[in-house]
């Protein structure tokens, strides 16, 4: 029986971060989308190009340097799921500003990358 994708471990230039269960998304995997155009002799398509990009929920910790983390330009963002499949997201820059809640030490990370490799 083949196991689905059911947790995925962030890694940010190789680090692995601390992230909140349910958390991680990886967006826009293709980079484009395709749109119908609908004519008088049938239907076509046309594509326009999505920025990809992995969010997820970062578990502050001691050790992190959350300046460094929210700074992040021309980084390596790895997605990687608990089944064997991996995704590499590159030249990602952290598209947030950074707002760290207090009462759950948790930090809202968003990278935006040129592209998607699978591993």
């Amino acid at each position: 029986m083949a196991q689905i994708l059911g947790r995925a471990f962030i890694h940010w230039n190789g680090m692995l971060l601390r992230t909140k269960k349910g958390s991680s998304k990886a967006g826009n995997i293709a980079g484009m989308q395709r749109n119908e155009v609908i004519g008088d002799a049938g239907i076509d398509h046309s594509e326009e190009l999505l920025a990809p990009f992995v969010e997820t929920t970062v578990l502050v910790t001691a050790d992190l340097n959350i300046m460094e983390l929210l700074a992040a330009k021309d980084a390596v963002i790895t997605f990687e799921g608990d089944n064997g499949k991996t995704l590499v997201l590159h030249e990602a820059h952290q598209a947030l500003g950074g707002d760290l809640s207090s009462d759950s030490g948790e930090l809202e990370t968003k990278w935006v990358g040129s592209r998607f490799e699978e591993n």
